[in-house]
């Protein structure tokens, strides 16, 4: 059957790209919920997949609902609902929660998770480490980030959440966690404040949205 006419159809952007060796479904979650010490931040916000095959399987609305999802997306937030889709074949060992937050952080638009000052402070702070050269692994995220962004041909509107976004996928990627205190520790407490906003701010969001 065909949906109704006035059924409303996914419309935005995904996080994209293979890997080489990717995870399931399982591990994605449990790396998940280790790194940020149980399902405090994924329940009931996160639904994780094997692939976007498995997503439409699951669901036999989601076709419907979730039209030409790219074979190689790796997550989408749907603001409908506030959750958060993973497809754990696209998603390498430890890139999880970067891919995560990446995706909260763009959907809830970090403008409106910090206080001003809050905001520009960690732009701030992200671009000064980009200008350094040398090598400490915050300069290495912070270029990073920025290449990123360029290479997305990022509008002047979007270009500071998406850095932000970036930086927080990069660190991760780096080794820089709560749970594996590895890396400067500028960079980690500057991750660690991005996690704990957003871990408070989609708590909010998704009470809202999930019953």
């Amino acid at each position: 059957d065909l949906p109704a006419a006035d059924v409303e159809v996914y419309k935005g952007e995904f996080s994209r790209g293979r890997v080489n060796n990717g995870t399931t479904a399982k591990q994605l979650q449990n790396e998940l919920d280790k790194i940020v010490g149980g399902k405090g931040l994924t329940e009931g916000k996160v639904r994780v997949f094997d692939s976007v095959q498995a997503f439409y399987a699951a669901d036999p609305n989601a076709q419907y609902d979730y039209p030409d999802i790219p074979a190689d997306a790796k997550a989408f937030v749907d603001p409908a609902t506030g959750q958060a889709v993973m497809f754990a074949e696209n998603i390498g060992k430890g890139e999880g929660l970067g891919v995560l937050l990446h995706e909260i952080g763009v959907h809830l638009g970090f403008r409106n998770l910090f206080n001003k000052a809050q905001y520009n402070a960690l732009i701030k702070t992200v671009k000064s480490w980009a200008a350094r050269n040398d090598n400490s692994i915050e300069s290495r995220v912070a270029k990073a980030a920025i290449g990123r962004v360029e290479a997305a041909a990022t509008s002047d509107e979007q270009y500071d959440d998406e850095l932000l976004a970036y930086a927080v996928e990069e660190a991760v990627k780096a080794g820089v966690s709560p749970e594996a205190m590895k890396g400067g520790s500028a960079l980690r407490g500057w991750l660690n404040m991005v996690l704990n906003t957003l871990d408070r701010k989609s708590t909010r969001l998704n009470s809202s949205h999930i019953t």
